[in-house]
């Protein structure tokens, strides 16, 4: 096959390898990434792109880095969204989904098998924290609001008293601890749910790790609340 090259700037390429990387890691999973394929997706000879990504396990590396990235953009808006009970269960759900991808977890697995999930670069939790925690105690304002005019609507307080009623603050370690629970739930899915639900006797059909997602994402609103 003739590769057709283009002249591009080094950040642009590395961009085009990563993101041609990242859907071979998605479509397949890291056993299927070859170097002479990403080299042909990309334009590019064997030896062009060894220069750009060093060897196959460093552009792995890479490319499961840069697909977390990904992740964690679309997950952090759907965070910052979030306030109404509408838009927090939303977020839940969106966030569960966004993590589920075999392709990305059994990446992510290798290099946690191989020791080199620590030398890769992860997006970091705080900002994570930070939205659902924020999201929570919006959640808990509403709530606090709506309480306090159904009281001034029944004379049980007046408007002024009803006004400055203190809202509860959410728990930040729930928070933090939820959402590493939710990680680790779906990671785990992902790599080892379709036996695992099997053998629990909740389903060996395509729709089972829905279900158990649906029942997972209640479970994790309700600890939000």
């Amino acid at each position: 096959m003739s590769t057709t090259r283009r002249r591009r700037t080094k950040e642009e390429a590395r961009e085009e390898i990563l993101t041609a990387a990242a859907k071979r890691l998605l479509d397949a999973g890291p056993d299927a990434l070859r170097i002479a394929d990403v080299a042909a997706d990309v334009g590019m000879t064997h030896p062009t792109l060894l220069h750009h990504v060093g060897s196959r396990d460093e552009l792995l590396q890479d490319a499961t880095a840069h697909l977390m990235q990904r992740t964690a953009a679309r997950t952090l808006e759907a965070m910052r969204r979030a306030g109404s009970e509408q838009e927090l269960d939303g977020f839940v759900r969106e966030s569960l989904e966004a993590f589920r991808d075999r392709g990305r977890t059994r990446a992510v697995a290798w290099l946690a098998l191989t020791g080199r999930l620590g030398a890769t670069s992860k997006p970091p939790w705080q900002p994570f924290i930070a939205a659902a925690h924020a999201a929570r105690q919006r959640r808990l304002a509403a709530r606090a609001r709506g309480h306090g005019r159904s009281l001034a609507a029944s004379a049980a307080l007046s408007p002024e008293a009803a006004s400055s009623m203190n809202v509860p603050e959410a728990d930040l370690g729930e928070t933090r601890n939820t959402l590493v629970l939710a990680f680790l739930a779906v990671f785990a899915l992902e790599l080892i749910g379709d036996s695992v639900l099997a053998d629990a006797g909740l389903g060996t059909d395509a729709g089972a790790p829905d279900r158990f997602l649906g029942w997972f994402a209640s479970l994790l609103d309700k600890t939000l609340a």
